[in-house]
């Protein structure tokens, strides 16, 4: 059984406190922790502990990708083995409708609202991916739950206060349609970073420049982002992969990095980066949206086990990907999204 870090104890502790405090006129709450320091075992605290001083409390759990969904669900059957739980995800294959406590994707429950009309607290992983614009699937969802619970509570996760074109998250001055009221809990500050490596949690990057370099100036962008097809195009050039990978390659030998995860600029890139690599004898597979279920979830095995060395994905693994062995990131492909980065 899993027992919570001090501070993690405390992001609990400090969101029941924001509650406790306001009441019925408390907003929706956000809690700040930097990407590998345990946003799942925080959000399994949160859950036990309002399930164990309010039982009547129907909960879920909302996120995008299903690899978040099964990870979040994990870590919290594994803090608490007896929960109330239940999934509900056409990427997993369960569609349980009347757990006490849902672990969900956003595209599976945003047209069965109606199985979740007495929620009354929603926890958003990644919440910085919910737009203000009031047509998506996350604020459709949540309109039609307060339709039934004007009460309702969300409270959002992230390692990212801002949204990509929109800016914040939090409502302030210029950004008084964010569906979030106050940050909670803040470890996302330059001084709780340090003290993370310091106490062994996070580990330093250590940036190691190639000497080839893309050129993405005739690149345009959408969004705030570059145009994924005509980036490729640009990045997807034979002679720059072989070029880039050579040096990945040579640093990598240098200081005996095992575990590499490449990030490519689309399917057709990822595919050539496969097939170089396996040509230079280092085992690489590729993982895309396109990639069969059973054959992405054997490559991710294979890959954390250390049979693959290297997995080449596009859009993919940005998020929700848990694997503490990775020694190496491989960037290829531009972005100018510093959430991305």
């Amino acid at each position: 059984m899993f027992k919570l870090r001090d501070y993690q104890q405390e992001a609990v502790n400090s969101t029941l406190r924001y509650f406790i405090k306001y009441g019925e006129k408390s907003g929706n709450p956000v809690i700040l922790l930097p990407t590998g320091t345990g946003k799942s075992l925080v959000i399994a605290g949160l859950l036990k502990t309002i399930h164990d001083n309010w039982g009547s409390t129907r909960m879920m759990v909302i996120t995008h990708v299903k690899e978040l969904i099964d990870q979040n669900h994990d870590k919290f059957k594994k803090l608490w083995p007896e929960a109330p739980t239940g999934i509900y995800s056409a990427g997993m294959g369960r569609k349980d409708k009347n757990a006490m406590i849902t672990f969900a994707g956003i595209q599976s429950v945003a047209k069965q609202a109606k199985y979740f009309e007495d929620v009354d607290i929603i926890i958003v992983d990644e919440c910085d991916l919910i737009s203000p614009n009031q047509q998506t699937s996350y604020q459709k969802f949540f309109a039609h739950i307060r339709e039934k619970n004007p009460y309702l509570k969300i409270i959002g996760l992230t390692a990212t206060s801002w949204r990509l074109g929109f800016g914040s998250i939090i409502k302030d001055d210029y950004a008084p349609n964010a569906l979030f009221d106050e940050i909670v809990f803040n470890a996302c500050t330059v001084e709780c970073f340090n003290w993370f490596i310091d106490e062994g949690y996070l580990v330093p990057l250590v940036p190691r420049k190639t000497k080839k370099e893309y050129d993405v100036r005739g690149v345009h962008t959408r969004g705030g982002e570059f145009i994924e097809s005509e980036l490729q195009k640009v990045v997807n050039d034979p002679d720059v992969t072989r070029h880039l990978l050579d040096d990945a390659i040579s640093i990598a030998e240098e200081e005996n990095r095992m575990s590499w995860l490449i990030f490519c600029a689309g399917v057709d890139h990822a595919k050539d980066v496969k097939d170089y690599l396996n040509e230079r004898g280092i085992s690489c597979e590729v993982v895309t949206g396109d990639t069969p279920k059973a054959l992405r979830d054997q490559y991710l095995i294979d890959f954390k086990a250390g049979r693959l060395q290297a997995i080449a994905n596009n859009n993919v693994l940005t998020t929700g990907f848990d694997h503490p062995g990775l020694d190496l990131i491989i960037g290829m492909r531009q972005s100018q999204s510093s959430r991305l980065w």
